[in-house]
């Protein structure tokens, strides 16, 4: 997982090493492939939220300077919006861990 937040973060700005954009959700995928439904969905909510977190981290910055919210309430409100905005894909995830086993290649997106 930390590789894959690593190559994620990497391929936004302020690095924009868009190039690994291509890549940058491999090692997520081959860890989930060798893990239980929950697990998987947890490792992606972990994922989808550090990642989260890192990327728009300029927005605690823009509600604490250009709005003049206080920082630990900017920082909660970017927490809680990624927070939601994660669970999709770990929900999306741990649909198809449970699917795999029982429909085989069928269930691979």
């Amino acid at each position: 997982m930390a590789a894959s937040v690593l190559l994620t973060v990497l391929a936004y700005p302020p690095a924009a090493l868009w190039p690994l954009g291509w890549g940058m959700l491999v090692p997520l995928f081959w860890a989930v492939e060798r893990m239980d439904p929950r697990r998987a969905g947890l490792l992606t909510y972990a994922y989808s939220l550090l990642r989260g977190l890192l990327i728009v981290r300029w927005l605690v910055h823009a509600l604490a300077v250009e709005y003049g919210v206080a920082t630990p309430a900017a920082w909660a409100f970017t927490a809680l919006l990624v927070a939601v905005y994660a669970s999709p894909p770990a929900f999306a995830v741990l649909v198809y861990r449970y699917l795999r086993p029982r429909l085989g290649t069928a269930a691979a997106p």
